[in-house]
């Protein structure tokens, strides 16, 4: 294929409405020539550490101090907070409820789908399972709280969260910066929902971009009337910022990780990779790159209760609700209420139910290991969850190449 072509194809594969703001393939196989293009896949594999390392800092500096804040203004346990906050364990037994529930919830969507059909009625009941949970977990650490209070460090630990919410320390540069902030934060959610076609949205004849420009105006009008550069905010008010501070982060932490996904989708196309493979691999490590450093920087933060509820909260709102908002949208707009048909001679299903094999595997064995070691495992313990990992992803690599038959 010659180059003009791959340029051709790049564009009209470009065409198609992507999470990505900027179209990689294009820049690649358009702008770096022929002998050029090596420089293009190093400048793009460079961008693409970049971008890791910024994933890194916004969760570092952007997302845990708010969710911390967040968590302390709301008296919110560890593992309530890991398991709600982190996914959009105070004491031992609240790591055995979490790997339990993760169990019941993911064997309701095996059940769901084991008979090749989903119900609408399924579909909308998915999430029924995760909410009971968290309740549970919400309503136990209630009870707990009632008969044990909790003790409260009077030692305050001052925490910065540069320009959306009060840290203890409030001066002119936070009432300057949270004043500002409406506006950024607007063209900021217009940017990660629409992308750039965002800014060519109407709403009658107005485009939407001038709409959100005013609400942003009047939003800091109103924080200009309210705040004083001299007083700290109300506790009401602290929360809100807190809230539009813990916001841009996940914002933020979205764009950057639908940019990481983007260009590993482009080293595949580029380098000829199965799709299951790119999928089983690098879009599998992309996706999860967010949680797997948020996760690291709570725990570093002193907050391992919390990091812990997370591994498992986080996917598991994921699972759940994106399965029921995807059959629920399908099942009512476009197959007019009938069952949505699963293909289950396809490879991918059959994948599909060696990850449930595995992940049931990995969960029972936390389960049966924790008291084993009196809930403090070794390090070797995680060297035996990331062979398992490992033994899963060769057995999905050798599925997809048909090196190993796998029957359903």
């Amino acid at each position: 294929m010659s180059f003009n072509s791959s340029c051709d194809y790049a564009k009209a594969a470009c065409k198609t409405a992507t999470a990505s703001l900027v179209n990689y393939l294009t820049i690649t196989l358009c702008m770096f020539q022929y002998r050029a293009q090596p420089l293009g896949f190093v400048l793009l594999a460079l961008w693409l550490v970049f971008l890791i390392a910024l994933l890194a800092t916004v969760v570092d500096g952007f997302f845990v101090p708010p969710l911390v804040m967040l968590s302390e203004k709301l008296r919110l346990p560890p593992n309530v907070a890991g398991m709600t906050l982190m996914a959009v364990g105070n004491d031992r037994m609240d790591f055995m409820r979490d790997i339990v529930a993760y169990l019941i919830v993911m064997s309701s969507v095996v059940i769901v789908a084991v008979d090749g059909k989903v119900h609408l009625l399924e579909a909308v009941l998915l999430p029924v399972a995760y909410l009971v949970y968290i309740l549970t977990v919400i309503v136990i650490n209630y009870i707990q709280k009632s008969r044990d209070p909790i003790v409260v460090n009077s030692s305050k630990q001052s925490v910065i969260v540069p320009g959306l919410t009060w840290d203890g320390r409030w001066s002119q540069w936070h009432y300057t910066f949270a004043v500002l902030s409406p506006l950024p934060i607007a063209l900021l959610l217009l940017t990660a929902s629409k992308g750039w076609e965002g800014y060519v949205i109407f709403v009658g004849p107005i485009p939407l971009v001038v709409i959100l420009a005013i609400v942003g105006v009047v939003l800091s009008v109103l924080l200009l009337l309210i705040l004083s550069p001299q007083k700290s905010p109300h506790w009401t008010l602290q929360i809100v910022l807190i809230l539009a501070a813990f916001a841009t982060s996940i914002t933020w932490l979205n764009i950057i990780a639908n940019e990481i996904i983007s260009i590993l989708q482009t080293f595949g196309i580029l380098f000829d990779i199965n799709t299951a493979i790119l999928g089983l691999t690098i879009l599998a490590a992309g996706n999860s790159m967010a949680d797997l450093v948020a996760d690291t920087v709570i725990a570093r933060a002193g907050k391992p209760e919390m990091a812990f509820a997370c591994c498992f909260g986080s996917p598991l709102l994921s699972n759940v609700l994106g399965l029921s908002i995807a059959f629920t949208v399908k099942i009512s707009l476009g197959n007019n209420g009938d069952p949505y048909q699963i293909d289950i001679q396809n490879t991918d299903y059959s994948q599909v139910k060696l990850s449930w094999i595995f992940l049931g595997a990995s969960l029972l064995l936390t389960v049966a290991f924790f008291p084993i070691f009196k809930f403090n495992p070794p390090r070797a313990y995680g060297a035996v969850l990331i062979a398992l990992y490992m033994v899963f992803l060769m057995f999905c690599l050798l599925t997809a190449v048909n090196v190993i038959p796998l029957s359903v």
